[in-house]
Protein backbone atom coordinates (compact mmCIF):
# COMPACT_ATOMS: atom_id res chain seq x y z
CA UNK A 1 0.00 0.00 0.00
CA UNK A 2 2.89 2.33 0.78
CA UNK A 3 4.30 1.71 -2.71
CA UNK A 4 0.91 2.42 -4.30
CA UNK A 5 0.43 5.62 -2.34
CA UNK A 6 3.98 6.74 -3.19
CA UNK A 7 3.26 6.26 -6.89
CA UNK A 8 0.19 8.51 -6.57
CA UNK A 9 2.22 11.19 -4.79
CA UNK A 10 4.91 11.04 -7.47
CA UNK A 11 2.27 11.33 -10.14
CA UNK A 12 1.05 14.55 -8.50
CA UNK A 13 4.61 15.86 -8.19
CA UNK A 14 5.41 15.05 -11.82
CA UNK A 15 2.28 15.96 -13.79
CA UNK A 16 2.23 15.40 -17.52
CA UNK A 17 2.93 18.43 -19.67
CA UNK A 18 0.22 17.20 -22.03
CA UNK A 19 -2.63 15.33 -20.27
CA UNK A 20 -3.41 13.51 -23.54
CA UNK A 21 0.14 12.23 -24.06
CA UNK A 22 0.73 8.47 -23.54
CA UNK A 23 4.41 8.91 -22.60
CA UNK A 24 6.00 11.79 -20.70
CA UNK A 25 9.73 12.22 -21.42
CA UNK A 26 10.36 13.85 -18.04
CA UNK A 27 8.98 10.87 -16.18
CA UNK A 28 10.88 8.48 -18.43
CA UNK A 29 14.16 10.33 -17.82
CA UNK A 30 13.70 10.22 -14.04
CA UNK A 31 12.90 6.48 -14.24
CA UNK A 32 16.07 5.77 -16.20
CA UNK A 33 18.13 7.84 -13.75
CA UNK A 34 16.69 5.93 -10.79
CA UNK A 35 17.37 2.58 -12.49
CA UNK A 36 20.99 3.57 -13.16
CA UNK A 37 21.40 4.65 -9.55
CA UNK A 38 19.94 1.36 -8.29
CA UNK A 39 22.19 -0.63 -10.65
CA UNK A 40 25.23 1.30 -9.45
CA UNK A 41 24.27 0.68 -5.82
CA UNK A 42 23.92 -3.07 -6.44
CA UNK A 43 27.28 -3.16 -8.24
CA UNK A 44 28.92 -1.20 -5.41
CA UNK A 45 27.45 -3.54 -2.80
CA UNK A 46 28.71 -6.57 -4.74
CA UNK A 47 32.18 -5.04 -5.00
CA UNK A 48 32.29 -4.20 -1.30
CA UNK A 49 31.24 -7.71 -0.27
CA UNK A 50 33.71 -9.31 -2.64
CA UNK A 51 36.45 -7.19 -1.12
CA UNK A 52 35.36 -7.50 2.51
CA UNK A 53 32.72 -10.16 3.15
CA UNK A 54 32.79 -12.18 6.39
CA UNK A 55 35.78 -12.71 8.66
CA UNK A 56 36.03 -16.04 10.50
CA UNK A 57 38.27 -15.70 13.54
CA UNK A 58 39.34 -19.22 14.56
CA UNK A 59 41.53 -19.48 17.64
CA UNK A 60 42.53 -22.63 19.55
CA UNK A 61 45.29 -22.12 22.13
CA UNK A 62 46.49 -23.47 25.44
CA UNK A 63 45.30 -21.53 28.48
CA UNK A 64 48.83 -20.48 29.31
CA UNK A 65 49.75 -19.27 25.82
CA UNK A 66 49.94 -15.68 24.66
CA UNK A 67 47.91 -14.41 21.74
CA UNK A 68 50.67 -12.58 19.90
CA UNK A 69 48.20 -10.76 17.67
CA UNK A 70 47.14 -8.71 20.72
CA UNK A 71 50.41 -7.62 22.27
CA UNK A 72 52.27 -4.33 22.72
CA UNK A 73 49.09 -2.28 22.58
CA UNK A 74 47.86 -3.59 19.23
CA UNK A 75 44.97 -5.80 18.23
CA UNK A 76 45.55 -7.19 14.76
CA UNK A 77 42.28 -9.10 14.78
CA UNK A 78 40.23 -5.98 15.53
CA UNK A 79 41.97 -4.14 12.70
CA UNK A 80 41.15 -6.99 10.30
CA UNK A 81 37.54 -7.10 11.50
CA UNK A 82 37.03 -3.44 10.59
CA UNK A 83 37.82 -4.29 6.97
CA UNK A 84 34.95 -6.79 6.75
CA UNK A 85 31.18 -6.51 6.68
CA UNK A 86 30.73 -9.03 9.51
CA UNK A 87 32.71 -11.34 11.78
CA UNK A 88 32.14 -14.87 13.11
CA UNK A 89 34.16 -15.87 16.17
CA UNK A 90 35.27 -19.37 17.19
CA UNK A 91 37.68 -19.23 20.13
CA UNK A 92 38.73 -22.16 22.30
CA UNK A 93 41.12 -22.21 25.25
CA UNK A 94 42.41 -25.70 26.14
CA UNK A 95 44.56 -27.17 28.89
CA UNK A 96 47.28 -29.18 27.21
CA UNK A 97 48.56 -30.57 30.51
CA UNK A 98 45.31 -32.30 31.44
CA UNK A 99 45.01 -33.61 27.87
CA UNK A 100 48.41 -35.32 28.01
CA UNK A 101 48.57 -39.07 28.59
CA UNK A 102 50.82 -41.87 27.32
CA UNK A 103 53.29 -39.27 26.01
CA UNK A 104 50.66 -37.77 23.69
CA UNK A 105 48.76 -34.46 23.85
CA UNK A 106 45.33 -35.73 22.83
CA UNK A 107 43.29 -32.86 21.36
CA UNK A 108 41.36 -34.93 18.82
CA UNK A 109 37.93 -34.30 20.37
CA UNK A 110 38.59 -30.56 20.74
CA UNK A 111 39.79 -30.23 17.13
CA UNK A 112 36.80 -32.20 15.89
CA UNK A 113 34.42 -29.95 17.83
CA UNK A 114 36.12 -26.78 16.58
CA UNK A 115 36.05 -28.09 13.02
CA UNK A 116 32.34 -28.92 13.24
CA UNK A 117 31.57 -25.46 14.63
CA UNK A 118 33.57 -23.86 11.82
CA UNK A 119 31.57 -25.85 9.27
CA UNK A 120 28.34 -24.67 10.88
CA UNK A 121 29.43 -21.03 10.86
CA UNK A 122 30.46 -21.20 7.21
CA UNK A 123 27.31 -23.00 6.08
CA UNK A 124 25.02 -20.54 7.86
CA UNK A 125 26.77 -17.41 6.58
CA UNK A 126 25.30 -15.64 3.51
CA UNK A 127 27.21 -16.74 0.44
CA UNK A 128 27.37 -13.35 -1.27
CA UNK A 129 30.87 -12.30 -0.36
CA UNK A 130 34.38 -13.42 0.41
CA UNK A 131 34.93 -15.68 3.39
CA UNK A 132 38.20 -14.75 5.12
CA UNK A 133 39.66 -17.16 7.68
CA UNK A 134 42.04 -15.97 10.41
CA UNK A 135 43.60 -18.98 12.18
CA UNK A 136 45.41 -18.37 15.48
CA UNK A 137 46.63 -21.78 16.65
CA UNK A 138 49.57 -24.16 16.69
CA UNK A 139 50.44 -25.77 13.38
CA UNK A 140 49.18 -29.33 14.21
CA UNK A 141 45.83 -27.90 15.32
CA UNK A 142 45.69 -25.65 12.26
CA UNK A 143 46.18 -28.67 9.98
CA UNK A 144 43.41 -30.58 11.74
CA UNK A 145 40.83 -27.77 11.90
CA UNK A 146 41.65 -26.72 8.34
CA UNK A 147 40.61 -30.17 7.16
CA UNK A 148 37.03 -29.46 8.21
CA UNK A 149 36.66 -26.36 6.04
CA UNK A 150 34.06 -27.01 3.29
CA UNK A 151 35.42 -27.57 -0.22
CA UNK A 152 34.48 -24.20 -1.78
CA UNK A 153 37.77 -22.74 -2.90
CA UNK A 154 36.42 -19.72 -4.77
CA UNK A 155 35.05 -18.22 -1.54
CA UNK A 156 37.86 -18.61 0.95
CA UNK A 157 40.75 -16.31 1.66
CA UNK A 158 43.43 -16.92 4.28
CA UNK A 159 44.54 -13.99 6.45
CA UNK A 160 47.89 -14.01 8.26
CA UNK A 161 47.74 -11.50 11.10
CA UNK A 162 50.91 -9.59 12.05
CA UNK A 163 52.52 -10.48 15.37
CA UNK A 164 55.40 -7.98 15.37
CA UNK A 165 55.42 -4.17 15.18
CA UNK A 166 55.80 -2.91 11.64
CA UNK A 167 54.43 -6.06 10.00
CA UNK A 168 51.42 -5.93 7.72
CA UNK A 169 48.49 -8.26 7.31
CA UNK A 170 48.95 -10.76 4.45
CA UNK A 171 46.21 -12.50 2.47
CA UNK A 172 45.95 -15.20 -0.17
CA UNK A 173 43.21 -17.16 -1.88
CA UNK A 174 42.90 -20.71 -0.60
CA UNK A 175 44.48 -22.74 -3.41
CA UNK A 176 43.41 -26.18 -4.59
CA UNK A 177 46.05 -28.36 -6.20
CA UNK A 178 44.51 -31.40 -7.89
CA UNK A 179 46.15 -34.72 -7.18
CA UNK A 180 47.03 -35.20 -10.85
CA UNK A 181 48.81 -31.83 -10.84
CA UNK A 182 50.92 -32.46 -7.75
CA UNK A 183 54.63 -32.22 -8.57
CA UNK A 184 57.02 -35.04 -7.85
CA UNK A 185 58.76 -35.30 -4.51
CA UNK A 186 61.46 -32.63 -4.36
CA UNK A 187 62.85 -33.22 -0.86
CA UNK A 188 65.72 -35.70 -0.87
CA UNK A 189 66.09 -38.66 1.45
CA UNK A 190 68.79 -38.37 4.10
CA UNK A 191 69.80 -41.34 6.19
CA UNK A 192 70.15 -40.85 9.93
CA UNK A 193 73.34 -42.55 11.04
CA UNK A 194 73.27 -44.92 14.02
CA UNK A 195 69.47 -44.88 14.12
CA UNK A 196 67.86 -48.06 15.43
CA UNK A 197 64.32 -47.08 14.43
CA UNK A 198 62.36 -47.49 11.22
CA UNK A 199 60.31 -44.29 11.19
CA UNK A 200 60.31 -41.62 8.46
CA UNK A 201 61.06 -38.06 9.57
CA UNK A 202 60.02 -34.72 8.05
CA UNK A 203 61.37 -31.31 9.01
CA UNK A 204 59.30 -28.36 7.76
CA UNK A 205 61.18 -25.11 8.32
CA UNK A 206 59.33 -22.12 6.87
CA UNK A 207 59.76 -19.56 9.64
CA UNK A 208 62.23 -18.65 12.33
CA UNK A 209 62.73 -22.05 13.85
CA UNK A 210 65.05 -23.09 16.63
CA UNK A 211 68.49 -22.91 15.08
CA UNK A 212 69.45 -25.61 17.56
CA UNK A 213 66.92 -27.97 15.99
CA UNK A 214 68.12 -27.23 12.49
CA UNK A 215 71.73 -27.89 13.41
CA UNK A 216 70.93 -31.00 15.40
CA UNK A 217 67.93 -32.29 13.51
CA UNK A 218 69.61 -35.63 12.78
CA UNK A 219 70.12 -36.20 16.50
CA UNK A 220 66.49 -35.27 17.14
CA UNK A 221 65.40 -37.68 14.44
CA UNK A 222 67.64 -40.38 15.86
CA UNK A 223 66.06 -39.88 19.28
CA UNK A 224 62.64 -40.23 17.65
CA UNK A 225 63.57 -43.54 16.01
CA UNK A 226 63.81 -42.07 12.50
CA UNK A 227 65.99 -43.81 9.90
CA UNK A 228 65.18 -41.61 6.88
CA UNK A 229 64.42 -37.90 6.98
CA UNK A 230 63.24 -35.21 4.58
CA UNK A 231 63.64 -31.43 4.89
CA UNK A 232 60.96 -29.21 3.34
CA UNK A 233 62.39 -25.73 2.86
CA UNK A 234 63.71 -23.50 0.12
CA UNK A 235 65.19 -21.03 2.60
CA UNK A 236 67.96 -22.81 4.49
CA UNK A 237 69.67 -19.52 5.32
CA UNK A 238 66.60 -18.47 7.29
CA UNK A 239 66.60 -21.67 9.31
CA UNK A 240 70.05 -21.09 10.75
CA UNK A 241 69.64 -17.37 11.43
CA UNK A 242 69.13 -16.39 15.05
CA UNK A 243 67.85 -12.85 14.60
CA UNK A 244 66.11 -12.72 11.24
CA UNK A 245 62.41 -13.44 11.20
CA UNK A 246 61.06 -13.95 7.68
CA UNK A 247 57.86 -12.15 6.72
CA UNK A 248 56.21 -13.75 3.72
CA UNK A 249 53.92 -11.97 1.29
CA UNK A 250 50.47 -13.33 0.52
CA UNK A 251 51.63 -14.86 -2.75
CA UNK A 252 54.60 -16.49 -1.02
CA UNK A 253 52.31 -17.96 1.63
CA UNK A 254 50.13 -19.39 -1.11
CA UNK A 255 53.12 -21.02 -2.80
CA UNK A 256 54.39 -22.38 0.52
CA UNK A 257 51.03 -24.00 1.26
CA UNK A 258 51.21 -25.75 -2.11
CA UNK A 259 54.80 -26.82 -1.40
CA UNK A 260 53.97 -28.30 2.01
CA UNK A 261 50.89 -30.07 0.66
CA UNK A 262 52.70 -31.64 -2.28
CA UNK A 263 55.75 -32.73 -0.28
CA UNK A 264 53.76 -34.25 2.59
CA UNK A 265 51.45 -36.06 0.19
CA UNK A 266 54.33 -37.50 -1.85
CA UNK A 267 56.28 -38.54 1.24
CA UNK A 268 53.25 -40.35 2.65
CA UNK A 269 52.56 -41.88 -0.75
CA UNK A 270 56.14 -43.18 -0.91
CA UNK A 271 56.02 -44.57 2.65
CA UNK A 272 52.36 -45.57 3.14
CA UNK A 273 52.97 -48.21 5.81
CA UNK A 274 55.75 -46.47 7.76
CA UNK A 275 55.29 -44.27 10.79
CA UNK A 276 55.80 -40.59 9.94
CA UNK A 277 57.30 -38.10 12.42
CA UNK A 278 56.85 -34.42 11.50
CA UNK A 279 58.76 -31.58 13.17
CA UNK A 280 57.65 -28.21 11.86
CA UNK A 281 57.46 -24.48 12.29
CA UNK A 282 55.45 -22.72 9.63
CA UNK A 283 52.91 -19.90 9.35
CA UNK A 284 49.53 -20.92 10.72
CA UNK A 285 47.78 -20.01 7.47
CA UNK A 286 50.13 -22.35 5.56
CA UNK A 287 49.39 -25.20 7.98
CA UNK A 288 45.64 -24.50 7.80
CA UNK A 289 45.64 -24.45 3.99
CA UNK A 290 47.82 -27.57 3.77
CA UNK A 291 45.53 -29.44 6.17
CA UNK A 292 42.53 -28.50 4.06
CA UNK A 293 44.17 -29.56 0.80
CA UNK A 294 45.39 -32.90 2.18
CA UNK A 295 41.81 -33.82 3.12
CA UNK A 296 40.64 -33.22 -0.45
CA UNK A 297 42.68 -36.21 -1.66
CA UNK A 298 40.76 -38.70 0.48
CA UNK A 299 43.96 -40.39 1.64
CA UNK A 300 44.83 -41.52 5.15
CA UNK A 301 47.60 -39.01 5.74
CA UNK A 302 47.21 -38.94 9.53
CA UNK A 303 47.32 -42.71 10.00
CA UNK A 304 50.59 -43.62 11.77
CA UNK A 305 51.62 -39.95 11.68
CA UNK A 306 53.12 -38.10 14.66
CA UNK A 307 52.89 -34.29 14.63
CA UNK A 308 55.52 -33.08 17.10
CA UNK A 309 54.75 -30.09 19.34
CA UNK A 310 57.54 -28.27 21.17
CA UNK A 311 56.78 -27.70 24.86
CA UNK A 312 58.93 -24.75 25.90
CA UNK A 313 58.28 -25.43 29.59
CA UNK A 314 59.89 -28.87 29.56
CA UNK A 315 62.01 -28.25 26.43
CA UNK A 316 60.74 -31.44 24.86
CA UNK A 317 58.97 -32.41 21.66
CA UNK A 318 55.83 -34.46 22.21
CA UNK A 319 53.32 -35.82 19.67
CA UNK A 320 50.04 -33.94 19.39
CA UNK A 321 47.04 -36.06 18.43
CA UNK A 322 44.54 -33.98 16.44
CA UNK A 323 42.86 -36.63 14.23
CA UNK A 324 41.27 -39.90 15.30
CA UNK A 325 43.50 -41.97 12.99
CA UNK A 326 46.69 -40.86 14.74
CA UNK A 327 48.44 -43.12 17.30
CA UNK A 328 47.15 -42.82 20.88
CA UNK A 329 50.56 -43.52 22.44
CA UNK A 330 53.76 -41.67 21.65
CA UNK A 331 57.20 -40.64 22.85
CA UNK A 332 59.11 -37.51 23.81
CA UNK A 333 62.30 -36.00 22.40
CA UNK A 334 64.34 -33.63 24.55
CA UNK A 335 65.61 -30.47 22.90
CA UNK A 336 69.31 -30.88 22.10
CA UNK A 337 71.57 -27.89 22.74
CA UNK A 338 75.24 -27.32 22.11
CA UNK A 339 77.84 -29.64 20.68
CA UNK A 340 78.38 -30.76 17.14
CA UNK A 341 75.52 -32.43 15.32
Amino acid sequence: MATAMLSLVLEDLLPKGDPQALLDLKRLGILLAVLLFAGGAVWLRYGVRQTSGTLFSVQVLDEGMRDRTQEQGRNSRAVAAKKHMSIRVLHRWLDFETCTANDVIDLEADCREAGAQLQLLVNTTPDDGKHSVVPVMLWPIAMAVGGYLPARTHDFRMVELPTQPGEKEQQFELPLLLEKDLPKLAAHEELVEDSTGERIGVHIGLAKFSDQFYRHRFRHFRAAGVRTCYTISELDDILISENYRPVFTGEELKQLSRLVTAELFRIKEKHPDDELVVFANMPKTVAFAAGWQLMQYRRSFYRNTYLMHYDSGTETYIPMRVRSSQPMTGFTVRQIRGGAA
